[in-house]
This record gives C-alpha cells, structure tokens and sequence, in this order.
C-alpha cells in the first residue's frame, strides 16, 4: 500500500535508524519528505484513504460502545412517544444519545442487499403504493425479504410514472426518488432508505461546526439574503454545477417540473423549494475586523420570496432544491459557486438550517448520509435514524396528505 511505502522509504533513511523519541520524531520527517516527493495526485489519493480508515474507526468505536451498555436499546428500536411532540420535543437527548452520527458507505448498502426490487405488474398508482407499504410492514418471510431492498421500481406508461400527486405521494411515505437511466428512458427510480439523515435543532445549534460558521459570520462584514422560490433558473445552475462536476445531474428538468405540478397542486401535501443565496443589495466584501460583530442572525440574514430586480441580473452564490411535507423540510441537490475561503456553500446550508428553525419546520431530513461522501451532514449535526425510526418520525409531523377544498 502507499502507507507501507512511505514507511519503508523513511525506514530506510540513515536519519531513521535510531530508536526512541528523537528517532520516532526523524522517522516521522523523513515520511513527510517521501510524502512531499509523490504526485498531487497520489498525495490526494492517500489523504483519502486516511480519512476513510479515520471515519472506519470512529464508527467501529461508536457501534462497540453502544454494544457496551447493555441498557441501550439497539439502533432498530422505535422512537418514544415522548419525540416529536413539538420543535423542542424531537431530538431528545434521550434518544440523541442512542443514535450514531456516522455509518459508512459499506454498511448504508450492506443493510439492503436485495438492492433494487422491480414487478412489471406494480403500476405507479396510489393504491399499489399502499400494498407494498402494508407488506413492508408485515413479518412473514415475503416481508423480510422486501425489507432488504432499497429501490422500488414501479411499471408503467411514462405519464403514470411521472404522475406529480403519485410522486408527492412517494415523498409524502418517505422514499428519496432519484432517476434511472437516460434520455427518453429516464425515470423515477424511489429509494425507501435504509438509514436517513436526520437534522434537529438541538444537534444543529450544538454543533462545532455551525457555531464556528456564524461567529465567522458575524465577524464578517458581509449580509446574505435568502431566496427561497420555485424558480427554473434555480435548476438551471444545478444543472450546470452537477454536469460540470460529475458529468451528469439525476435531478433533471423532467423531475423538476413535475415536482413543480406537484406543488401547484392546492389539493395535496407537498411543496418545492429553490433556495439561492446572494449577497444582499449594497453589502461589502467580507472585512474581517471584530468591530463588525452582529448581534442577531436577522441583522445579516434577509429572506425574501422572490429576487429582487438587481437579483434578477446577477448569479446566486450557492443553492439548493429540496421539498416540504407539512413541517419536515427534504434536501434533494444542491449546487456552490467556485471555492474560496468564505466556503459559501457551508454558509447557504447553516442560513438554511437557522431559516428553517425559524419557520417553524421540526427536522430537516439530509437524505443519504453515508461517509466519507456525506461527511459535511455530520458537520452540520446529524443523526443517523435507521428506516423504521424515521419513518415513525416523519409520520408525526407530516399531516394529512390530501387538503380539503
């Protein structure tokens, strides 16, 4: 491996043949200098492969010390009644202290081996939705098989898979839909996670890494404004971002207009949200002096519904695109400007985060919360809900899906 490498290399330094402290300590700059003489890339390579050994670690550390307390319930266990009576009621310490805040890739996909799970008779209609759910929760050996998959793939002419209510009713039940394919085969591909990445507002104000981002923030002498709207120029830059970035986005115009559809809906549950953040009308760059300091988020924090005129002509700095279900907000996508030390992104996602506390929403679901690919969601706070808890979760704050007239 790389690792063995640069030990042999520095081994064999004359500077590293001593034993003790001080050989140790040559030892160890001679291995700086072999790493220092490999490519970038191979630098990058080995960086990546000590963070995930790094969060392999921490996870084995917090699954055998949740082993260790035999008064622990295990991970699958439900979430008490007394969580989610309200905005203060979810995320009980209680029950924070039970779940982990890091599950690897490896074992996110390890607890669905099935993968993916296909009938060409399940038609995408409301009514085959509620039989798969109602299986799902059975206990005979169908069911706990159908619980060891993770997509569910639904049969039928595109209209009827691209159906606006049928997929708000999707997210309404809890499943993250993607899309699968390409071009004109594209389609809705609705993934019924194993492990969810959960955002309460306890975890969220108690995190490192959120109070560093607003104590930088109020330092600054920079004001932000969030947009929050179902603009198509919102899409069109994640467009861009994920196709220059990855070479393809899954949330594409298609998806993105029916969920638009969706929310113009009045009848049922479920709305869009493009949030784009800008800096706000005759703000400075940032100056970082500590006779900046604001004293509240609302004194550069500004929210509008829709852009302003000058907005109208200049470029979000970062955004996103995500749903809501009653009071439970949804990350889908989101998308950041060229990197520079302000790390915008960062601060779009932490102004999100106090915006929708503020609003009253109770959690803020992630998503997919896998390290080290998702490892910013365990800065910002979260927990890892395995399905049955969030779901329980998501079913106390969701409402009722069909609105009367």
């Amino acid at each position: 491996s790389l690792g063995k490498l640069l030990k042999s290399s520095a081994a064999a330094s004359p500077a590293a043949q001593t034993g003790g402290a001080s050989g140790r300590a040559r030892l160890g700059r001679a291995m700086e200098q072999a790493f220092a003489t490999l490519s970038s890339e191979t630098q990058e390579e080995v960086r990546r492969k000590q963070r995930e050994k790094k969060l392999a670690k921490l996870a084995l550390r917090q699954a055998a010390k949740a082993a260790a307390d035999p008064a622990a319930p295990p991970p699958s266990a439900s979430v008490p009644a007394s969580v989610g009576a309200g905005a203060e009621g979810v995320g009980a310490r209680s029950l924070q202290k039970e779940l982990p805040d890091i599950i690897t890739l490896e074992a996110y996909f390890g607890a669905c081996p099935y993968g993916r799970f296909r009938d060409p008779n399940l038609a995408p209609t409301e009514a085959n939705l509620e039989l798969l759910l109602s299986i799902l929760k059975g206990k005979d050996k169908q069911a706990l098989q159908l619980n060891q998959c993770n997509y569910f793939q639904f049969s039928g002419a595109k209209a009827a898979l691209w159906d606006p209510v049928f997929n708000a009713r999707l997210a309404y039940e809890g499943f993250f839909t993607i899309t699968s394919g390409r071009g004109a085969s594209n389609e809705p591909l609705p993934e019924l996670q194993p492990f969810y990445g959960v955002l309460t507002w306890d975890n969220f104000a108690a995190s490192k890494h959120v109070r560093q981002t607003l104590s930088r923030l109020r330092r600054g002498g920079r004001e932000y404004r969030l947009v929050v709207s179902s603009s198509l120029g919102s899409w069109e830059l994640l467009e861009k971002y994920q196709k220059d970035k990855h070479g393809t986005n899954w949330l594409t115009k298609q998806y993105f207009e029916m969920m638009q559809k969706a929310a113009a809906d009045p009848s049922v549950n479920f709305q869009v949200h493009c949030i784009d953040l800008f800096a706000a009308e005759g703000s400075t760059e940032p100056q970082p002096t500590r006779h900046s300091v604001r004293a509240s988020l609302m004194s550069w924090l500004r929210v509008g519904a829709s852009r302003s005129a000058s907005e109208g002509e200049r470029r979000p700095l970062a955004g996103e695109i995500g749903f809501s279900i009653g009071k439970v907000y949804t990350s889908l996508s989101g998308w950041t400007g060229e990197r520079t030390a302000e790390a915008l992104g960062t601060v779009q996602l932490v102004l999100l985060g106090r915006w929708l506390q503020q609003r009253g929403y109770v959690f803020w679901s992630l998503g997919h919360c896998y390290s080290p690919g998702m490892e910013y969601k365990r800065q910002l706070g979260h927990r890892i809900y395995p399905r049955a808890d969030f779901l329980e979760l998501l079913h106390k704050h969701r409402g009722a899906f069909r609105r009367a007239a």
